[in-house]
């Protein structure tokens, strides 16, 4: 305050009070400055059992704090996670974003073409031993039901970017090893299964949409639920 004092007390002449714009626009900006460092802080959420709605996570509890081998990390954690304006920061930044370079910075989501919106793809792993191992726990579950007269049928229903592979994002590459590797198995272990795969690509290939375009971009609308629960 003392810096904003000087600058009005220096610019009074003859009893008249002056500031020029350049005077206001460094008092603004001290202030701007001072406030981004402060009501952060002032609105940091100490409350308990919160949820992240960007992340759709639990927030971090104090009590986590030291609960693992890098203390530094949780500490950092911690705070990046509950700092205030976190949320409103977050959204602002991917309006930016969105409406300037047409890009998603999202940590969920992201764009593919013709503003088809996916959810994020990491790279793909094919972990066949944990496949094999699945479907040996589906077995199990098929027989037990045989041997008590249930009637069972393991249903598999595709994700998005199998219905619609033409609208990745471009350079995205996928094979979808897990999906074929897991149906061979299913085939091997005489699965009782359905595969809602080759329906919904038909309708989708139709003209039908049965994935929502950008909202709620990672679940099949009403429409790809009709189609798929009446294939069942």
């Amino acid at each position: 305050m003392s810096i904003i004092r000087s600058y009005i007390s220096s610019s009074k002449r003859g009893g008249r009070f002056k500031l020029d714009k350049r005077k206001i626009t460094d008092i603004t900006a001290i202030i701007l400055f001072i406030a981004c460092l402060i009501v952060p802080l002032l609105l940091f959420n100490t409350k308990e059992n919160q949820v992240s709605p960007i992340d759709n996570t639990m927030l971090p509890e104090l009590s986590e704090i030291g609960s693992s081998e890098n203390i530094t990390a949780d500490i950092d954690e911690y705070i990046s996670s509950r700092i205030g304006l976190r949320t409103e920061a977050i959204t602002a930044y991917q309006y930016i974003n969105d409406r300037l370079f047409n890009e998603l910075m999202h940590p969920t989501y992201t764009y593919g073409t013709d503003g088809y919106v996916f959810f994020n793809m990491p790279d793909e792993k094919e972990d066949k031993k944990f496949l094999r191992t699945f479907v040996s726990y589906i077995a199990d579950m098929q027989n037990y039901c045989e041997k008590n007269d249930i009637e069972f049928l393991y249903c598999i229903n595709p994700n998005k970017t199998q219905i619609y592979p033409d609208k990745l994002p471009k350079g995205a590459n996928l094979t979808f090893f897990r999906q074929n590797y897991l149906l061979s198995q299913l085939d091997d272990n005489n699965i009782n299964y359905i595969d809602n795969t080759t329906v919904l690509s038909n309708a989708a290939k139709a003209g039908v949409s049965v994935f929502n375009q950008k909202y709620d971009a990672g679940h099949w609308n009403e429409t790809g639920a009709y189609i798929g629960i009446s294939n069942i």
